[in-house]
């Protein structure tokens, strides 16, 4: 690899620089940000109030190895839903969702309602 001086960089910068390439976040769930909490908060009440919990949580623990698709999904329909969604909460919502853990948490947050 070059660098911009079209100096050949270093293998200990080239190790430096992927060091961190494949890392992945911790397993478990993934505590939002109180922005993120704002946006899922509405979802888990709305959720819990209709009496689908149980099956909420059933649904989100067999999808969790898709919530990364998911929410390149939210991102895509995008334009169309913040026609009638508020955009801010959507956007942070989708970006919750890209995280690993995300869907745990939710999950755990249905749980503990029942």
């Amino acid at each position: 690899m070059s660098n911009e001086r079209g100096q050949r960089d270093s293998p200990r910068g080239l190790r430096d620089a992927l060091r961190h390439a494949f890392a992945v976040e911790r397993p478990g769930p993934c505590e939002p940000s109180p922005e993120e909490r704002a946006a899922i908060e509405p979802l888990i009440a709305e959720v819990r109030s209709r009496g689908l919990a149980g099956p909420a949580v059933l649904f989100l623990e067999s999808v969790e190895p898709l919530n990364n698709v998911g929410a390149q999904s939210l991102h895509f329909l995008q334009p169309i839903a913040t026609a009638v969604l508020d955009p801010m909460r959507y956007a942070t919502l989708a970006r919750y969702l890209e995280r690993r853990g995300s869907v745990a948490w939710i999950a755990g947050e249905l749980r503990r309602a029942d």
